[in-house]
């Protein structure tokens, strides 16, 4: 005798509450993701700590070291600088008033951004540099024209 199979009752096991698991499992691993992001970041963007707690600085809201923006500009077709001092020299006389500008000024502690204007070169930029490198500025970062 051949047994006929109700389409109402299914043999084997009930497959519905493992999908609620599985989709209950990758519900919590997608949170857990999104939430991982940010903070995988959140030590990058934190100050390093000195290894040294003597190298240190003593005073936590001490101002950083003066920052100087120096341009080279084109006027008349001659090289001027401006930034260092008040007014406008040409490259020509830059020499002497940096001497005079730099002057009673601990040099150590001075940072110098140097760029130069549309129409200056590369070869007014580095006499610029030059000049400040032999009057003992030492922290010279470049700026593109």
């Amino acid at each position: 005798m051949r047994r006929h199979r109700d389409p109402r009752h299914v043999e084997g096991p009930n497959l519905a509450p493992m999908v609620d698991v599985v989709l209950v499992i990758l519900i919590f691993f997608m949170a857990s993701v999104a939430f991982v992001g940010p903070e995988w970041f959140l030590p990058a963007a934190l100050p390093a700590a000195p290894l040294d707690p003597s190298t240190a600085k003593a005073d936590p809201y001490a101002l950083p070291d003066p920052t100087l923006r120096v341009r080279v500009s084109m006027v008349d077709d001659r090289p001027v600088v401006m930034g260092l001092g008040p007014g406008t020299v040409t490259l020509a006389s830059f020499e002497a008033h940096a001497r005079e500008q730099l002057q009673g000024i601990d040099i150590r502690t001075i940072r110098v951004r140097l760029g130069g204007d549309s129409g200056t070169t590369w070869q007014h930029v580095v006499a610029v540099q030059d000049v400040l490198t032999r009057h003992g500025v030492r922290q010279i970062s470049l700026e593109s024209p």
